[in-house]
C-alpha cells in the first residue's frame, strides 16, 4: 500500500471520510489488541500513510476500537479472541457472531520457532548494526532475522519489539494464502487448473479463469489497486462488508491468463472459494491452524477474516518475526519441514517458477520473482534465484534457494527501503 493521497473533491468526500474512518478503526485495533502498541504508536504509524489520520478521534474498549472524525462516519473495529480484529459493516452495532474457532490454549501450547536456532556471532553483530542504522536513517525495522541451512542464525529487534512481538505482514499475507492452497492440493483438496469457480462465474468467459491464474494474478478481472479514496482495493478493505465480493462482481478486461496484473482482490477471492471448498468459516480455519500452523509450530500468527467469516488472503496476518522466518525456512526446504512433508516439492517447484503471461512473468504463485524467462533481473545485486514475500511499508522477506539462506525485514516506512544494499551485506 502507497502513501495514501487525500482528495478534496465534493465527489471524493465521502470515500475519504469512509477510507479515514475505517482504515484508522481497522488497523488500530489489531494494532492494540494483537501486537500490543499503545494509542500514541498507533496514531504515528497511522500518519505514516497520510496526516489526516491525526483528524481522527479514537475509542478503546474491552474488545473495540471506534473511529470517527468530528462525530461523523464512525467506524468500528472488533477483536475476537484467537481470530484477530474485523472490521464491522457501517451502522453495524451488533457484534459479530463468529464461530468459536479455537480452544483456549490450543495455540499457546505449541512453541514457536524455526527448526533450529543456531546464532552466528558475526551475521548477528552485523544484523545489530544494520537494525541501528535503519532506526537512525528513519526506516524504523522492528525485526531483521536471518536463517540459513534451516537454522536461525541472527534476530534484531527495534526499540518496544520483541520475538513475542506480532507484526503486520500486509501482502506478505498473499504467500502465506499460496502455502495455505498448497497444503490443500497435497491432501487432494484442490487442483490449480480448475476452472468455473463460482456460479456467478457460469455464462461469461470469466468461467475460464482457473485458481493457477488467480495465484499467479492473471484472471484478466479489472481490479483498481491504486490507493485512492473510492478505488477498488481502499473499498475493499476498509469499506465494503466482505473481501472478495467486489472482485467477484468484476468484468473481464483480458483473456484469463495472458496478462499479469497484481490485484488483492484475485486472493482475497482465493479465500473465498478455499472457505467454500472447505465448508465455512468453522472448517476453513480449522485446517488453516491444524494443517499447516501448528505443524509449522507457528503459535504466534493471526490469520484475520472479514465480517462474513471469509480470511482476509490479501493482507490481514499478523506474526513474529521467528513465525515469518518459518515459512520461508518451508519454501528454502522444499516444503519439508520435522520430517514432514507440508507441500509438495512439485508445489514449491511451480510456485517459484515463472508465470505465462504476455508482459510480466516475474511473479510465481503469491511470490514475487527476481528474474524471469523474459524480464530483466529486478534487483542486479541480489541472487537471480532470490524470490520475495513483499508487503506494504517495506515488509521484505528474501529466499535464496542457492544460497540456502532467507532474510526477514519487518517495519513500517513509507520511503524505500534499501534492500538491495542491506540483504547484499548479509549474504
Amino acid at each position: 500500500m502507497e502513501r495514501i493521497r487525500l482528495k478534496t473533491s465534493l465527489f471524493n468526500l465521502k470515500h475519504s471520510l469512509q477510507l479515514l474512518t475505517g482504515m484508522g478503526a481497522k488497523l488500530a485495533c489489531s494494532a492494540h489488541f494483537i501486537s500490543g502498541f499503545d494509542p500514541q504508536h498507533i496514531r504515528c504509524d497511522l500518519q505514516a500513510y497520510s496526516r489526516a489520520f491525526h483528524l481522527l478521534s479514537f475509542k478503546y474498549s474491552s474488545d473495540s476500537v471506534q473511529a470517527e472524525l468530528c462525530g461523523a462516519g464512525k467506524r468500528t473495529a472488533q477483536f475476537v479472541p484467537k481470530a484477530g480484529s474485523t472490521l464491522l459493516p457501517s451502522g453495524c452495532e451488533p457484534r459479530l457472531n463468529l464461530p468459536s474457532l479455537l480452544q483456549p490454549g490450543d495455540i499457546n501450547s505449541r512453541n514457536s520457532r524455526v527448526t533450529e536456532t543456531a546464532i552466528d556471532g558475526k551475521t548477528q553483530k552485523l544484523s545489530d548494526e544494520i537494525l541501528k542504522e535503519d532506526i537512525e536513517n528513519g526506516f524504523d525495522t522492528r525485526a531483521l532475522l536471518v536463517v540459513r541451512d534451516g537454522k536461525l542464525i541472527s534476530e534484531s529487534y527495534g526499540p518496544g519489539i520483541s520475538n513475542d512481538t506480532r507484526l503486520l505482514g500486509w501482502s506478505m499475507t498473499k504467500s502465506l494464502t499460496a502455502i495455505l492452497f498448497g497444503r490443500m492440493e497435497q491432501l487432494g483438496l484442490a487442483d490449480p487448473q480448475s476452472d468455473q469457480l463460482f456460479p456467478e462465474w457460469q455464462h461469461d468467459q470469466r468461467r475460464e479463469i482457473t485458481l493457477e491464474h488467480l495465484l499467479q494474478m492473471r484472471s484478466g478481472l479489472r481490479f483498481d489497486e491504486r490507493y485512492l479514496p473510492g478505488s477498488d482495493v481502499t473499498r475493499m478493505l476498509f469499506t465494503d462488508p466482505n473481501c472478495w465480493q467486489r472482485a467477484l462482481d468484476s468484468p473481464l478486461i483480458h483473456p484469463p491468463g495472458a496478462f499479469f496484473d497484481y490485484a488483492s482482490g484475485s486472493t482475497n477471492l482465493l479465500t473465498r472459494w478455499m472457505q467454500l471448498r472447505l465448508g465455512g468459516t468453522q472448517a476453513c480455519m480449522d485446517f488453516l491452524y491444524r494443517e499447516l500452523l501448528w505443524p509449522l509450530g507457528m503459535s504466534n500468527t493471526l490469520f484475520e477474516m472479514d465480517a462474513s467469516g471469509v480470511l482476509v488472503g490479501s493482507s490481514y496476518t499478523y506474526a513474529t518475526g521467528r513465525d515469518w522466518a518459518q515459512l520461508a525456512a518451508l519454501l528454502l526446504n522444499r516444503g519439508r519441514h520435522s520430517g514432514q512433508q507440508i507441500v509438495s516439492e512439485d508445489w514449491v517447484a511451480r510456485a517459484l517458477r515463472p508465470n505465462a503471461s504476455d508482459n510480466d512473468d516475474r511473479y510465481g504463485y503469491q511470490i514475487w520473482l527476481n528474474s524471469g524467462d523474459r524480464q530483466s533481473q529486478r534487483y542486479t545485486d541480489l541472487p537471480q534465484d532470490a524470490c520475495f514475500m513483499l508487503g506494504n511499508h517495506e515488509q521484505k522477506i528474501m529466499m535464496a534457494p542457492s544460497l540456502n539462506t532467507a532474510i526477514v525485514r519487518l517495519g513500517w516506512c513509507a520511503a524505500e527501503y534499501p534492500i538491495e544494499e542491506r540483504f547484499r551485506r548479509f549474504l
